[in-house]
């Protein structure tokens, strides 16, 4: 396609994508601490001014450490920066001079001074009464007052007869209400629908799906279409899609390939259609030694890392955890204490007797009765035993042979014993003392708070945008929840309902946030965290493909033998140029934009064949009703009277070559913001 006024109007729109994408991670007053303050301590102080240094009494890795100050008082005056000795300290020829050895660059003190005038009075004490790094097992963060706006200072306990989602709004709608912000309105139904259905089934609904739940009836016909889509086949595969990535990480073609191959595919989309608890499915992961037809494939997710038992512990921790432990093999985490060194190197001794191994059966993880006895050092050349002591507190005892005694293994300690060297077992070989097992029972146990709290951030991420912890995968000291007591209290419930991942979906679709319209408020447009509207987000790879493919007339559901070339190796492409999960931050690329405006698979789905959309638009009559019918089947409703008419003036100055003409303007429409974004 050459036509330079649809590249011009393409690329216009993926650059205002990404301009929109920049109010969506301003940041508000206190959370502004973990993102723009932290790096500033982190390169600057902390080296000082830490958990276990101290200087000055002060430690400068958490907000809660903050807002206690130093031996001296205070460092802050919640307003003032002239009266705060965390500024003063800064001005050059201050004494004292902080950094002692250097200046801070302007931009860096201007970050600091403008929060702290930023801060209203009493905000730092209010945090100071929470330690935000008891988190092992949740904190029992008090709620200043009842659902009334009132109350003592007790904590608050959701009456019997408030539902899941009511009892979330309470939480948030608390917040709005101190910060002074105002929520966005509920959106109507055209717009629930699409979005509810693209992160559901990672695609859009037909014409025909959307006509029917708009024109029903009943209050809770909202509800009914997530237990629909719930059941629809495409759940599994969307959540498979996306938990394959998290989990796995994209590799590319030859790996997917392997993974589907291998039933790791097949297992994940059993895990969601059938509701598998979670935490029996991060056992069945940890453990892999599939029981039942239905766990088949769960041994890829150690098997594909090929006895690198760092890369499985890493990959674990998160799922696990809740947060991510690689900044720990070396030494303690430096800015979130509470991560030590001992827990990186204990999940890695949980893995470390395991082997992969080829069985008469398939593929298969060994593991050994023995050895696997490890030592690391810090920075310091400190050595010491990795034990089996993990992050959630749980400790398995294991004897260890005296020093210089080679561990001697026999057949009685196995219920699988191995076999010779040459010989191709009919099993992998199973310990009587399975460090993986014991492992699994300390992380998947049915009152395992942290791996709770993991999947409900996740989710809350993937279905409102972001976390209430932000990263998604760094639940720790160092990255405060925006509504700690919200995910406490939701990380519980989730455990209380059997790590029921659809109830979880159920409980957040439900709420008035996850179906509010894009918030109005510039502070709720600075400040995502709120969670005061819907926020934009970028659609996974394969669910933009699937929005593709299905827009342009076509099904992105054949067998993988009837798909046609350009459509899988869009797929393909996609998942090239698009292939964040749960990003930290979200900008359009450059390399993007060129991609989608020079893509010849793109080009493709906009040229007309029989049955397809340009098809069906040049069948109709009059050039208003093409405009209408693209935009409807493309961005799900009516052009307005400016597009209809810059529209039909586009087409009707192309009267000699309309079918090219229709391609370009399918073509503009799948590439704007409003379609590529889930809104």
């Amino acid at each position: 396609m050459g036509s330079k006024l649809t590249k011009s109007l393409m690329l216009t729109g993926l650059l205002a994508m990404a301009g929109a994408s920049d109010c969506c991670f301003g940041q508000a007053v206190v959370t502004d601490y973990s993102e723009r303050l932290k790096p500033v301590f982190s390169e600057n102080c902390t080296d000082c001014h830490n958990p276990d240094k101290k200087k000055g009494g002060l430690d400068l890795t958490t907000l809660h450490g903050l807002s206690r100050g130093g031996i001296n008082g205070a460092v802050v005056a919640e307003g003032d920066p002239q009266s705060s000795a965390l500024v003063q300290v800064l001005a050059p020829g201050a004494d004292p001079h902080m950094p002692p050895k250097s200046q801070l660059p302007d931009d860096q003190i201007a970050v600091i001074r403008n929060w702290v005038s930023g801060l209203r009075p009493g905000t730092l004490s209010a945090i100071g009464e929470v330690d935000l790094s008891a988190h092992r097992e949740g904190a029992d963060y008090s709620l200043d007052h009842g659902p009334d706006g009132q109350g003592d200072g007790s904590s608050w306990t959701p009456p019997d007869d408030w539902d899941i989602p009511r009892v979330i709004d309470y939480f948030l709608d608390r917040r709005l209400a101190g910060e002074g912000v105002g929520a966005a309105p509920v959106a109507g139904d055209l717009q629930f629908a699409r979005r509810v259905w693209l992160d559901l089934t990672g695609g859009l609904p037909s014409a025909g799906d959307l006509e029917e739940f708009i024109f029903e009836g009943g209050t809770g016909k909202r509800s009914a279409l997530v237990d629909r889509l719930l059941d629809d086949p495409g759940y599994p595969v969307h959540m498979r899609e996306i938990f394959d990535g998290v989990l796995m990480g994209r590799r590319g073609m030859t790996w997917e390939d392997r993974r589907r191959q291998h039933k790791w595919f097949d297992y994940l989309e059993n895990i969601f259609e059938e509701n598998r608890p979670w935490n029996v499915a991060l056992s069945e992961m940890i453990v892999a030694r599939p029981e039942s037809p239905e766990s088949l494939g769960s041994e890829w997710f150690l098997y594909e890392r090929k006895d690198d038992y760092q890369a499985m512990a890493e990959a674990v921790a998160p799922v696990a955890f809740g947060t991510q432990m690689k900044c720990a093999q070396c030494h303690d985490h430096p800015l979130a204490h509470e991560i030590k060194q001992a827990h990186y190197w204990a999940m890695v001794a949980a893995f470390n007797r395991s082997k992969n191994v080829s069985t008469k059966e398939g593929i298969g993880i060994a593991e050994s009765a023995v050895g696997g006895f490890l030592e690391f050092a810090n920075l310091r050349k400190e050595t010491q035993s990795a034990r089996l002591d993990f992050f959630n507190g749980v400790f398995i005892p294991e004897s260890a042979p005296p020093p210089g005694e080679k561990p001697v293994d026999d057949p009685g300690n196995y219920v699988i014993p191995p076999v010779a060297e040459n010989e191709k077992p009919e099993l992998p070989s199973l310990p009587r003392f399975s460090r993986r097992a014991e492992f699994a029972r300390a992380v998947a146990q049915e009152d395992n708070f942290l791996a709770a709290r993991g999947m409900v951030n996740r989710l809350w991420a993937h279905l409102l945008g972001r976390g209430l912890v932000h990263p998604v995968d760094e639940i720790n000291s160092f990255h405060p929840p925006s509504h700690p007591e919200l995910l406490d209290w939701l990380s519980r419930q989730f455990v209380q309902s059997g790590f029921d991942i659809k109830w979880l979906i159920r409980s957040i679709t439900g709420t008035r946030a996850y179906q509010r319209t894009r918030p109005a408020d510039p502070r709720a447009l600075r400040d995502p965290s709120l969670f005061a509207g819907f926020m934009e987000k970028p659609l996974p790879a394969e669910a933009l493909w699937r929005s593709f493919v299905t827009a342009t007339g076509n099904d992105p559901f054949l067998n993988a033998e009837d798909v046609p070339t350009e459509i899988s190796r869009l797929r393909e492409r996609m998942i090239e140029f698009f292939p964040d999960l749960f990003p930290v931050e979200f900008n359009v690329s450059l390399q993007q934009a060129m991609f989608l405006s020079n893509s010849p698979e793109v080009y493709w789905l906009t040229e007309r064949r029989p049955g397809n959309l340009v098809d069906d638009l040049l069948e109709l009559e009059t050039l208003e009703d093409r405009v209408k019918a693209a935009f409807r089947r493309i961005l799900l409703r009516n052009p307005d009277s400016g597009e209809s008419a810059r529209s039909v003036s586009f087409l009707r100055e192309r009267e000699d070559r309309q079918e090219a003409a229709t391609g370009y303007l399918v073509w503009a429409l799948l590439n704007t913001p409003e379609f590529m974004l889930n809104h």
